[in-house]
């Protein structure tokens, strides 16, 4: 039987140590399914002059202990994060499909693994839609998870007791061509792509894409 926890009150009390109460609104999940976890989404933005992007964290993931299968090294209980521009505003309650994909997106990732019972770890691809379909409004098809390299590690590990902490994923959209490399090598021969293009982890609609063919490539 898989472990729970809280995370409600262990993740507020931790963000408390980053950031003013008025830097940090939730959007909460107002109909959640009986047999769904319940997820709700941080928008965290301070000032530009201390954080020049914004974000975006699921909480209550991490209220289920992950089914790890074997010997894997990936943690027991996890949140995911997307670092967006600080300049998207979600206070609008009335969102387009553009502005509100970030949102929708991580909801779906923090449900999966207690929904279907499995897990999540490094170099983890989710697709947006089954069919493979473009996420609203721009390139993109899916994500990537990785630790981040712009916050600290004291942020993105969450300590709940000697035993037991929260790990924070980065969530990076990725292409179709990205995420079909991915699948074919690894992640690690992605991000050494990510490296070359210098692609930074704040979502960019517009950034290049590493695993486009061009006319002179060969592989």
């Amino acid at each position: 039987m898989q472990a729970k926890l809280d995370p409600i009150e262990i993740i507020d009390a931790h963000l408390d140590q980053f950031f003013e109460e008025d830097e940090v609104i939730v959007f909460h999940e107002i109909n959640t399914p009986e047999d769904e976890n319940h997820i709700d989404i941080y928008w965290i933005r301070a000032s530009k002059d201390v954080m020049d992007f914004a974000i975006l964290l699921t909480v209550g993931m991490s209220r289920v202990e992950q089914n790890l299968e074997g010997d894997y090294d990936a943690p027991n209980f996890m949140e995911v994060m997307m670092l967006v521009p600080w300049d998207w505003n979600f206070s609008d309650y009335h969102w387009t499909d553009d502005e509100y994909w970030p949102i929708h997106h991580l909801k779906t990732i923090a449900k999966i693994p207690s929904d279907q019972n499995t897990w999540y770890g490094y170099g983890h691809t989710i697709s947006w839609k089954s069919d493979s379909s473009l996420i609203s409004g721009t390139g993109f098809n899916g994500s990537i998870l990785l630790n981040t390299r712009i916050l600290p590690d004291e942020f993105i590990n969450i300590k709940v007791n000697d035993q037991k902490s929260i790990h924070i994923f980065s969530a990076i959209p990725v292409y179709p061509e990205e995420l079909d490399f991915k699948i074919k090598y690894s992640a690690d021969e992605l991000i050494d792509k990510f490296n070359r293009y210098q692609i930074d982890e704040v979502v960019d609609i517009n950034r290049k894409n590493t695993c486009k063919k061009r006319w002179w490539q060969w592989r």
